[in-house]
């Protein structure tokens, strides 16, 4: 979703031809997601290791994973709660794809699974 958004948010951003700061912070975002998302495939693949070889996975390596999912959901959300504000109007609207995107990515988000409370 976050990636969805980012794409929606590049293609408004060169319709309206932005700033090169909404550029810059976009680029900033897509690589903050990226190595979220990779932290966190790094960390699946490690637990799975760790029960194809153990039979189980240890209550630290679950706390881990759990983390991993938390962090990459927050970089998600991030995602869209800096770069929308930076959108315009135009992303307010209703029918527009981008804000059908940050929508998304705020329900999501939003599940008390990924939340750190």
């Amino acid at each position: 979703m976050a990636e969805h958004f980012l794409e929606a948010a590049e293609s408004l951003a060169t319709q309206r031809g932005s700033s090169s700061h909404v550029f810059s912070k976009l680029e900033e975002r897509k690589a903050a997601l990226e190595l979220s998302v990779s932290d966190f495939y790094k960390t699946v693949e490690s637990s799975w290791e760790e029960l194809l070889r153990n039979g189980e996975i240890s209550n630290a390596t679950e706390v881990e994973v759990t983390a991993r999912s938390i962090a990459a959901a927050q970089t998600a959300l991030s995602c869209g709660q800096q770069m929308f504000p930076l959108l315009g109007l135009s992303a307010a609207m209703e029918d527009a794809d981008i804000n059908r995107c940050w929508r998304d990515l705020q329900t999501a988000c939003s599940h008390s699974l990924l939340r750190n409370f």
